[in-house]
C-alpha cells in the first residue's frame, strides 16, 4: 500500500512538472519572437481545454482540434467570419511547432497574416 501512495504522489508531481514546463516553454517562445515571424491559429475551444491544465489542474488535453475553425473549402485557411481573440488565437511557429510536437492533431492553419494596425489619426 505505501508503494502505491509513493507512485500516486510521484506521478502527480511529474504531472505538476510537466504543467510548469509547458506553460513557461509556451511563454517563454511567445517572448523570444521576432515580430515578422509566421502566426498560427489555434482553436479557443482547444486552448481552453489547454488552459485548464496548465492553470487548473485540469486533465491534459486531447489532440490540437483546429476543426470548428478551418474553412470547408480550404482546411489550411480560417473559416471567414471568425473573430481573433473570441474563436481563436494566433501561435508563432515555434509555439505552434512545440504544442503539435507535444500534442498531435491539427490541421495547420496558417501562416496567417496579422492584419496592419491602423495608424491613428
Amino acid at each position: 500500500e505505501e508503494d502505491e501512495v509513493k507512485v500516486s504522489v510521484d506521478m502527480i508531481e511529474n504531472l505538476n512538472r510537466r504543467r510548469d514546463y509547458e506553460f513557461a516553454k509556451i511563454c517563454r517562445l511567445k517572448a523570444c519572437a521576432p515580430p515578422s515571424v509566421q502566426l498560427f491559429a489555434v482553436s479557443i475551444k482547444w486552448l481552453t481545454q489547454l488552459k485548464d491544465f496548465h492553470l487548473k489542474g485540469g486533465n491534459i488535453p486531447g489532440r490540437v482540434d483546429n476543426s470548428d475553425i478551418c474553412a470547408e473549402e480550404a482546411i489550411d485557411k480560417l473559416k471567414s467570419g471568425l473573430i481573433q481573440g473570441k474563436d481563436y488565437k494566433l501561435f508563432n511557429k515555434d509555439q505552434w511547432d512545440f504544442i503539435i510536437e507535444t500534442y498531435g492533431g491539427g490541421p495547420t492553419i496558417g501562416p496567417i497574416k496579422q492584419p496592419k494596425k491602423q495608424k491613428k489619426q
